[in-house]
């Protein structure tokens, strides 16, 4: 039964973030109390935050062997078990920042 009400909240909450409305317009038109919206919000994504795991990714520092055979830097890389990040400059880096953020902040 707990499992339904999660499955069910979960679709409620994809729910809300498609529509245009706010979380009181939305409550109302589903007549859904505001209380019950926020308690399960809360549930939903506390349980979330439980399951995480630190997770570690391999830095990789590459050089480049040019033609009279000097190394030079070539960026560096980042890779994890889903995708894998190519930096060659400070302006990269500080996006690469504000993206591995965001990323953690999601899963």
């Amino acid at each position: 039964m707990e499992s339904e009400k999660i499955l069910l909240w979960e679709q409620r909450l994809e729910d809300i973030k498609r529509s245009d409305l706010t979380v009181d317009e939305w409550c109302t038109k589903n007549q859904i109390s505001k209380h019950a919206y926020y308690y399960w919000r809360r549930k939903i994504l506390d349980s979330m935050t439980d399951d995480k795991t630190t997770c570690f990714a391999e830095v990789t520092h590459l050089m480049e062997i040019s033609k009279d055979n000097s190394k030079t830097p070539n960026g560096l890389i980042v890779n994890n078990r889903y995708c894998s990040l190519t930096i060659h400059n400070e302006n990269e880096a500080l996006l690469a920042a504000v993206l591995i953020k965001e990323l953690g902040e999601e899963c």
